[in-house]
């Protein structure tokens, strides 16, 4: 499907959303005053919205809005292409600090039940509806669980920076991890069992200029390199790499444990 960006600029504070081109049809959610919509199809005055999750394509779920009417015009074109990547990338950006801003709360409370899950280095479930709307999971990924797992005394992962530098490195301009920082570490559990030969998981991986992030210890000590010898046969020069941050749970994977039998696919 071809992509439309409209604005909700209707003079109330939100725009329903409805299953059908219909106003008599299920009301499904609401749009909110200057949100930025992605419209894939038309039917008169109505657009169909494009899915924003896995969920939503799973369930084949349509959602509907009125773009006018004979009194008002409640969606705005957004013609200018690069206003279309901007907006969307503010949207993008909206939803993450939104699941930030809900795990952050759910660390803060302290139920028993709360720190039941606390405990365990895990995110107190609940309160879905200081979530994104279609977000499926904050602990598990495909059977896998993101837990914070505190160090002993004097012991250090440097991977994810959780080490105390030395002076000279401070002197030299390198910052000092908070101690909080130097506590703890985050590593990845099997929430179910796992078969021989099993993806476990698919990580995107983000290319990035090398300069740009070695001063970060997290960054320069999960970067993925993968060879890059395409031109090789014109420039005669090999063992040239690419550099990637891995996405997902990729740079939380503990490292220095080698198993024969797990395989690992570097390739873009």
């Amino acid at each position: 499907h071809s992509l439309f960006f409209f604005r909700v600029c209707a003079s109330s504070p939100e725009q329903p959303v409805y299953a059908q081109p219909s106003e008599d049809a299920e009301k499904l959610g609401v749009r909110q005053l200057g949100e930025v919509v992605r419209v894939v199809d038309f039917k008169g005055a109505w657009v169909r919205l494009a899915v924003e999750t896995e969920a939503q394509v799973e369930e084949r779920w349509e959602g509907w809005m009125v773009a006018e009417n004979a009194e008002a015009t409640f969606l705005e074109e957004i013609e200018d292409p690069w206003e279309h990547e901007k907006e969307f990338t503010k949207e993008l950006f909206r939803r993450i600090w939104k699941i930030n801003d809900h795990v952050m709360t759910r660390l803060k409370d302290r139920t028993d039940r709360d720190l039941q899950y606390l405990r365990c280095g895990r995110v107190p479930p609940g309160k879905k509806a200081s979530l994104p709307e279609g977000t499926r999971c904050i602990n598990a990924f495909w059977g896998l669980e993101a837990r914070f797992i505190k160090l002993a005394e004097g012991e250090e992962y440097w991977p994810q920076g959780c080490l105390t530098l030395s002076p000279g490195y401070v002197r030299s301009g390198w910052e000092q991890p908070s101690e909080e920082a130097r506590s703890g570490h985050w590593r990845v559990f099997a929430a179910r069992p796992f078969e021989a030969q099993e993806l476990v998981e698919v990580c995107p991986l983000v290319p990035v200029d090398l300069e740009t992030c070695i001063a970060s210890f997290q960054l320069r000590m999960n970067i993925v390199e993968t060879p890059s010898d395409e031109e090789s046969c014109y420039t005669g020069k090999v063992g040239r790499v690419k550099s990637y941050v891995p996405l997902g749970y990729g740079m939380l994977y503990q490292q220095s444990i080698e198993l024969d039998d797990v395989k690992i696919n570097w390739t873009p």
